[in-house]
């Protein structure tokens, strides 16, 4: 279905790429641009990895980014870049077709020669300027710098190299002058004369200002892509996220599905297999009543299997079956409640619904943590209106925080500061209605607390205080996405040290459509 979008330019390149990763089962990753059924021309990015399945299909398992925003700034900065070059070649095209001005003087500054170029340049003529010093045309302001390079050329003998400077003109306007000089050394070795060359630069300098600003803002336009890529990056870690946490949906309805299949077979059953029991146990006792002295052989038996105790046992295994499966049933049914697969769009629902299956799905982590500690649980549950909501998405928040604040009371069962000041690790959940417009969820723990500088940045992508591989930093920023951005909520935290952390969540009772 997809091919019919692809633009026709690249549709043949598209079917290539797919027809050789097919081929080869190598990761898939193409470019190029699609037409959106809005009409709208865009560029994008698909990766995939292709499986290959038992029945001989391949199964392909990727993602599609919009890039053309990036294409597009790219496309930008290739043509500032060409603007840049050509600029640059102007440049030089300006400096080696220059007239340029030579000249020599006294070791004093005075003129002794003036080429011809002059008049064209300054306005005077060379007969105007020989005889006189060079220090009456430079600018005030630059005269201590030309007057260094002459001192530095007299002491040293070297060649003094674009020294830059203003000069007057004969109408009074000044202009820029690039200027080398050298040193022309009697036979005594003594400096006798100085030699020059002198180009007029005013146009480089203005070239030089506009260029100046045109890296201002190839600078600018360099940060904003680069903050663009960034955030590119945190959509496309988001996106990853995401997927995950669907898959992990996906898996964990897939799951209880095949649970509830065999576990309603065995709890239909039961209640069958106790009605036979009785029945059995009836006619036994019947046949005791009327045979009561039975052959040897059977009056042995039922000595050796103790008959009495087993008609009695029986009946508690039974009974330990139906409380059993009983139970099997209560989770899958907080596994199928927190998957949430069939609420893809917006739902009302029961908020508490969500968390009583978040808390099941951590059942064994709040009952049996590494320390041995059980969690204690404390519910304040307040009288709530259906939410209009995400009921997958937003399980995955509950989720979440209740897991990051298990893994919190974990650490601070390990400080001893903590130990001497609390009792028990315990987690409050609180919900109430906050205004006719909106619920607020609050989840809070008795842990070590949360510092400044982490909450301060504990929404931000990749952003994790847990040792490398034990988070991707996603976790609370994918929550805060979803409250946010797709509840159109607020998520927020607050927490002192040694005193807990408290995540507040609100939300709208109604979304807007």
């Amino acid at each position: 279905m997809m091919f019919h979008y692809i633009h026709s330019e690249h549709q043949e390149e598209f079917m290539r790429s797919i027809e050789q990763s097919a081929a080869t089962l190598q990761p898939w990753d193409w470019t190029g641009r699609i037409l959106t059924p809005s009409g709208k021309l865009k560029w994008v990015q698909a990766q995939s990895r292709p499986e290959l399945q038992t029945d001989g299909s391949i199964l392909w398992d990727g993602l599609l980014v919009d890039i053309s925003d990036r294409i597009q700034m790219e496309e930008e900065r290739k043509r500032a870049e060409r603007a840049i070059v050509e600029s640059e070649a102007r440049f030089r095209s300006f400096f080696e077709n220059a007239n340029d001005l030579i000249f020599a003087f006294s070791p004093t500054g005075v003129f002794t020669y003036i080429s011809p170029k002059a008049e064209e340049m300054t306005g005077f003529t060379p007969s105007e300027l020989i005889g006189k010093s060079f220090a009456e045309y430079v600018h005030p302001e630059d005269l201590a710098i030309a007057q260094a390079s002459v001192e530095e050329l007299l002491r040293t003998g070297e060649r003094q190299t674009d020294i830059e400077f203003r000069s007057q003109r004969k109408d009074g306007s000044w202009y820029w002058v690039l200027s080398n000089t050298a040193a022309i050394k009697g036979s005594n070795g003594v400096v006798i004369s100085i030699l020059g060359i002198a180009r007029d630069i005013s146009d480089r300098k203005a070239n030089e200002e506009a260029l100046r600003r045109s890296e201002a803002q190839l600078r600018q336009q360099a940060i904003d892509l680069e903050k663009a890529l960034q955030e590119l990056q945190r959509t496309q870690a988001q996106l990853i996220h995401s997927e995950k946490m669907s898959s992990l949906g996906q898996l964990v309805a897939g799951i209880a599905h095949e649970i509830n299949n065999p576990i309603s077979f065995i709890y239909g059953n039961i209640s069958h297999a106790i009605t036979y029991f009785e029945d059995i146990s009836a006619l036994l006792q019947l046949y005791q009543q009327h045979y009561p002295d039975p052959h040897f052989q059977i009056q042995q038996l039922i000595e050796d299997m103790d008959l009495d105790f087993v008609f009695d046992d029986l009946m508690n295994l039974f009974e330990s079956m139906r409380t059993g499966a009983e139970r099997i049933r209560e989770i899958v049914l907080s596994l199928r409640t927190f998957s949430r697969l069939d609420e893809a769009h917006l739902k009302r629902v029961n908020i508490h619904d969500g968390i009583e299956s978040t808390l099941t799905i951590l059942q064994n982590r709040l009952n049996h943590n590494r320390q041995g500690h059980k969690i204690q649980v404390s519910k304040h549950y307040g009288n709530l209106p259906p939410v209009d909501c995400f009921a997958g998405s937003l399980n995955q928040v509950f989720l979440q925080i209740i897991a990051n604040a298990i893994d919190a009371l974990e650490l601070a069962l390990k400080d001893e500061r903590w130990l001497e000041e609390q009792q028990h690790p315990t987690i409050e959940l609180h919900t109430e209605q906050i205004n006719t417009q909106q619920v607020r969820i609050r989840i809070i723990d008795n842990g070590l607390g949360i510092s400044e500088a982490v909450q301060a940045r504990m929404f931000d992508p990749f952003f994790t205080t847990k040792p490398i591989g034990k988070g991707t930093g996603m976790g609370l920023a994918t929550s805060y996405q979803i409250v946010t951005e797709q509840h159109k909520g607020s998520l927020g935290c607050c927490s002192k040290p040694l005193k807990g952390a408290e995540f507040t969540i609100d939300l709208p009772i109604r979304q807007r459509e």
